[in-house]
């Protein structure tokens, strides 16, 4: 199989007149796909080429299709890079996805403006009906953890996650459905003031808003790459963004979103046995959604 030419690529789709000049640096990409900045003259380009994911129930599903219909819906509202093109799997060896570079570091400012991104996109017309339908009920988000389960290997851990198991309630189901990112930790905001950017949506749905804001505020993330949890208070600053219903909502799912998370959170340390530190960032934010169960 030959290397993959990100910048001579670009050059055969027409996307570029010729490859002079031109800037390739690889990023850092996820665990099914490969990412490069591009730069030339006139644009500054992110290309993320999607590996082929194996065939196993997972949290954070890899969807090209959908992350590529998730910017072109978002494009030109400041909300996730503007979209460039898309070349599909069954066009391609492996789908591509182009889209504008966001500048800038890891977001560190006021929670508040993350928060009015989050209900910028939330409140849309989610009249689109190529996005996957989200787990919006106890029972559903709690088949989904299930699921996750079941792919795990039966060890003491998922034993004991599953005396940890909350009952189902009976919640109603959402009139309308608002499109949702469902990885919305702080690892994916990007930029400063104007220019803070939602990015890799490489998973979204039509759901309920309140997913995003427990993965936010609650799911404990941050620990991943090292940063503390939120205080009350600035998880009170954020959610005042929303309204008393949707912060109800938040209210009465909140263990099933813990309970599914730590599902995840088994399986990663599954995956990750062989590498101390991973395993680790996992274990740490397992402890702390357990924790959330227990005192449900």
């Amino acid at each position: 199989m030959s290397k993959f030419d990100a910048t001579e690529f670009l050059h055969q789709q027409g996307l570029i007149k010729d490859t002079d000049g031109v800037r390739l640096e690889p990023l850092k990409g996820g665990y099914w796909n490969e990412v490069y900045r591009v730069q030339g003259n006139n644009f500054d380009w992110v290309l993320k080429r999607f590996y082929s994911e194996p065939q196993r129930t997972r949290l954070y599903p890899m969807l090209p299709d959908s992350e590529a219909l998730a910017l072109k819906t978002l494009k030109d509202k400041a909300i996730a890079p503007d979209f460039i093109a898309y070349f599909p799997a069954t066009q391609i060896e492996r789908a591509v996805l182009i889209y504008d570079y966001v500048p800038g570091s890891l977001w560190q400012g006021d929670l508040t403006q993350i928060a009015d991104l989050m209900k910028r996109f939330h409140t849309l017309d989610s009249s689109e009906t190529g996005f996957r339908i989200l787990p919006q009920t106890p029972k559903e988000i709690l088949a989904q953890a299930d699921d996750l389960l079941k792919a795990c290997k039966d060890d003491e851990l998922t034993r004991e996650l599953e005396t940890m198991r909350p009952k189902t309630k009976a919640i109603s189901v959402l009139k309308r459905l608002s499109l949702v990112h469902t990885d919305a930790w702080i690892g994916n905001f990007i930029g400063m003031g104007s220019s803070l950017r939602l990015i890799d949506w490489q998973c979204p749905g039509l759901g309920d808003p309140t997913e995003d804001l427990w993965t936010f505020l609650d799911s404990g993330y941050q620990q991943l790459i090292g940063l503390p949890l939120y205080t009350e208070t600035e998880k009170d600053a954020f959610l005042k963004v929303y309204s008393k219903e949707v912060r109800g909502r938040l209210d009465l799912l909140r263990p099933y979103y813990a309970y599914r998370v730590a599902a995840h959170c088994v399986m990663r340390i599954q995956d990750f046995k062989d590498q101390p530190k991973d395993k680790k960032a996992y274990e740490t934010v397992l402890a702390m959604v357990s924790h959330q169960l227990a005192g449900a």
